[in-house]
């Protein structure tokens, strides 16, 4: 499977070419065939997979929450879509996230000057 980086060359992710600013654990995930579908690991952890869909041969979808699928793609776009997911969760870091400070509860003075009561 080919994957385009950003600087405009083509990685083969089947033979391991990778970002250079990738974790290790997105450099390991795989994709092993398990009976009639397809799941994608990194080790022993499970991601996700894509199943075949019913009604259409040659279709495929990811199961999402809740017991609903995706919508229907080519094993290629649907192995895609369920890769991004899977590294999007793994680089996702909650000690990263920009909180803004948290503002004083006082009366502020109407654009920051305070002004003597008209008489």
């Amino acid at each position: 499977m080919a994957y385009r980086n950003g600087g405009g060359r083509t990685l083969d992710i089947d033979r391991g070419e990778t970002r250079s600013h990738e974790s290790p654990l997105v450099r390991s995930l795989a994709w092993r065939k398990v009976g009639n579908c397809w799941q994608l690991f990194a080790g022993k952890r499970r991601f996700g997979k894509v199943i075949p869909d019913s009604k259409h041969p040659g279709m495929w979808r990811a199961p999402l929450s809740g017991g609903r699928l995706s919508d229907m793609a080519n094993l290629s776009w649907a192995r895609n879509a369920v890769m991004e997911a899977a590294i999007r969760e793994i680089e996702w870091r909650p000690d990263k996230l920009q909180i803004p400070p948290q503002i004083p509860n006082k009366a502020l003075p109407f654009f920051g000057v305070h002004r003597p009561p008209l008489i």
